[in-house]
């Protein structure tokens, strides 16, 4: 199924694009989106593991089950006070 995925901040940089579509396995969680996008973009893999997921604009765990066609956007995790 297709996944679009948006690119914010520093993940936006490192894959050169805002917008992309990714092909995962029915009913595949986020996590296994995620590994998808590292080893399409490897210089994800220097950046932290945890990052912020939303899916059709709520933010979900890694473990939420996709299906086609949602929009998924990562965000670099926020710190700071």
């Amino acid at each position: 199924m297709k996944i679009v995925v948006r690119y914010f901040a520093l993940f936006r940089d490192i894959t050169g694009t805002d917008q992309d579509t990714i092909v995962v396995d029915e009913g595949a969680p986020i996590s296994d989106l995620l590994v998808r996008i590292r080893d399409k973009y490897p210089d994800m893999g220097r950046t932290k593991r945890d990052v912020l997921v939303s899916v059709n604009r709520n933010f979900a765990s890694h473990e939420l089950q996709l299906k086609d066609g949602d929009e998924v956007a990562i965000f670099p995790p926020v710190s700071g006070g």
